[in-house]
């Protein structure tokens, strides 16, 4: 077996969290679209799901790989460019057959190509011309890149897209917040699309009347000692010969909300740990059990700058060397579980939670209970 069969089994292997297969799909066409086209429009993404033909639809109004860039990702496997290999990893994970029609901004002429995956052999077919007009007709963008995955490795329930869905949410939901993003999620069922992004599910005709995914609301939080709402973190740990850059905030929930309660870890503005309830980074040293009053009002959004994510971008890669200078960075501001003491967010959560009982209104007798 050759060393891009083998690349290609390993791919096949990879666990996904089901959101986070389409991030290098999306972070590469982003990337691009905020560092180096420098454009002030946001970027605008679709990804469609067809239950009829189970295919998938993905494509965006960015200014499109051009004729050498395209040439290079289809050459990926001889190269170093890590974001190339992780966007044919998402691409083998999905998918046996690609079709491709791309449109540069900077070009007269677009392009299509096909890839197909057989026997852990990635078929290349040669690029052709096609009319700049194309892509217009196909997406009503100028440019940009349009794929079709076509035999999907499995078919996806409306249920499942929904998931996909919110977990795209809540992934990119800092680019979605500051509009420098706006993700549509379709599920096509036979002449009908289901916009994922309306609750209850809005049924569409047509595309021109679906809507972006909504901006994600940040719970309230409470007034700290100073008056402010958040405590600012800006700290560099030293670490594997490395620098990671730990920034954010934290605070303390106005009401107390288990579901809402956590830390979210960020990389590169993507959420990487805290999309679901049971994931968030909670160590015990500061939360305690899951009965504690910080597991219910303690709550910080962190971004960790220049640590890996792995190749899945799903999970942190570090080590107890790691973790225990981020813990005594973490300790100084929030204190333990056991802290009692209100110049530090433990002890303002037990002084919160103390003045929330005293506060609330006696409970009404029942005629039954004054009948015993």
């Amino acid at each position: 077996m050759n060393p891009f069969s083998q690349w290609i089994k390993l791919v096949e292997k990879l666990h996904y969290d089901s959101g986070y297969v389409f991030c290098n799909i999306v972070d590469l066409v982003l990337i691009n679209h905020l560092n180096f086209h420098k454009v002030s429009t946001p970027l605008t993404f679709f990804l469609i799901y067809d239950q009829n033909l189970n295919e998938l639809s993905i494509f965006d109004n960015s200014n499109g790989f051009s004729y050498y860039e395209l040439i290079s990702l289809s050459n990926f496997f001889q190269g170093d460019n890590e974001q190339y290999h992780g966007y044919f990893r998402s691409l083998i994970k999905l998918a046996y057959q690609f079709e491709f029609f791309n449109q540069s901004a900077s070009e007269e002429v677009g392009y299509y190509f096909k890839l197909h995956n057989v026997n852990q052999q990635l078929i290349f077919n040669d690029l052709k011309q096609i009319q700049r007009g194309e892509y217009y007709n196909r997406t009503s963008f100028a440019n940009g890149t349009l794929i079709r995955l076509k035999q999907l490795k499995a078919p996806y329930e409306l249920n499942d897209f929904k998931v996909i869905a919110n977990q795209l949410k809540l992934i990119y939901q800092k680019f979605i917040n500051t509009d420098k993003l706006k993700f549509y999620i379709l599920y096509k069922k036979g002449q009908e699309f289901f916009d994922l992004s309306t609750n209850p599910l809005n049924k569409l005709t047509t595309l021109d009347k679906a809507k972006s995914l909504a901006k994600t609301k940040k719970p309230a939080l409470a007034n700290l000692k100073n008056g402010e709402k958040r405590i600012l973190i800006q700290e560099t740990i030293d670490w594997n010969n490395q620098k990671i850059y730990l920034s954010g905030y934290l605070g303390v929930l106005s009401e107390p909300d288990f579901k809402k309660a956590g830390l979210y870890l960020y990389n590169n503005n993507k959420l990487v740990k805290g999309i679901n309830v049971y994931d968030r980074y909670r160590p015990e040293l500061l939360f305690g059990s899951a009965s504690h009053l910080n597991n219910a009002y303690l709550y910080g959004e962190l971004e960790l700058a220049n640590l890996s994510t792995g190749l899945s971008s799903d999970i942190f890669e570090y080590d107890a060397r790691f973790e225990k200078q981020l813990l005594k960075i973490l300790l100084s501001i929030v204190g333990d579980q056991r802290y009692n003491q209100t110049d530090k967010i433990s002890g303002l959560i037990k002084a919160l939670a103390k003045q929330k009982k005293a506060n609330r209104p006696p409970t009404k007798v029942t005629n039954k209970e004054k009948m015993k």
